[in-house]
């Protein structure tokens, strides 16, 4: 586990400048590299160093042509230094004739500096250039309901009129579901099958219009036919399938059998 003190060694970085960065929109791959130059510059207790590509590399665990990248942005914000030249070489380079080297011409002339470049913090973050934020705008899918013109939105789930229908019909909400008169229609369906699937398409017909108690009272008559007709549990329709838009012709069905065969129903339990 690690266990870094204090006493190892720390960088010491005035408070107003790490406020400052922290109001910096700076990408990860700049943000290390301006660790790096920190560590090896306010870490040794100087305010710019040399600092080889290399080891910006190996600090960090970025490729070179990143590091690159980074060090050329943070430059154009004016957040870092860099002050120093890079050596070059003129003249001919060593020879090989025979097993030996014979040297001729000058090996190298050395201009600026061999170590490259130094690399520090701007201090006077005044000179910090902060790129500007675009604006931001809605996608284009999103459609502003108050624009004058537009289409009210449809109704999703229950609305205010038709749980006030159902207060005034006795039809209770479905806590699980949350739809008027749900829970009794579940209850005196024939056939418990895809629950899920069957709300859903309950739903669908409180939105179309219709009334939860002539839902119910569809459902009653369906479960009387089927135990009129002994009909098997297989052949009874699914409730996502009886909640079709033609379960109304079951409103018409059998009405005066019905009502007298779903008191059975509920009385004796027939249906689970």
């Amino acid at each position: 586990m690690a266990s870094p003190q204090k006493e190892d060694g720390y960088t010491a970085i005035a408070n107003a400048i790490i406020e400052k960065l922290a109001c910096q929109v700076i990408s990860p791959d700049e943000w290390r590299v301006l660790c790096v130059i920190l560590r090896k510059t306010y870490g040794w207790r100087k305010a710019e160093d040399w600092i080889s590509l290399s080891q910006f590399v190996e600090m960090s665990g970025m490729k070179k042509q990143h590091v690159c990248r980074a060090i050329k942005k943070l430059l154009s914000r004016q957040i870092i230094t860099q002050t120093g030249n890079a050596f070059t070489q003129t003249g001919n380079a060593f020879t090989q004739t025979g097993n030996a080297f014979t040297q001729t011409g000058n090996a190298f002339t050395q201009t600026g500096n061999v170590q490259g470049w130094k690399y520090g913090l701007q201090k006077d973050f005044d000179l910090w250039i902060t790129p500007p934020r675009a604006p931001r705008s809605l996608p284009k899918q999103v459609t502003i309901v108050t624009q004058i013109g537009n289409q009210p939105l449809p109704k999703q789930g229950p609305t205010k009129a038709t749980i006030t229908k159902a207060k005034k019909t006795n039809i209770l909400l479905d806590p699980e579901t949350n739809l008027p008169g749900f829970a009794e229609f579940w209850g005196t369906y024939p056939r418990k099958i895809d629950k899920s699937q069957a709300a859903k398409t309950y739903q669908a017909r409180i939105k179309d219009g219709a009334d939860p108690e002539d839902l119910l009272k569809a459902a009653q008559n369906y479960a009387a036919h089927c135990l009129a007709n002994k009909t098997e549990a297989k052949f009874i329709k699914h409730p996502k399938t009886f909640l079709n838009p033609d379960w109304r012709q079951w409103l018409e069905k059998e009405t005066e059998r019905a009502l007298t065969l779903s008191e059975r129903i509920e009385k004796e339990g027939l249906w689970y």
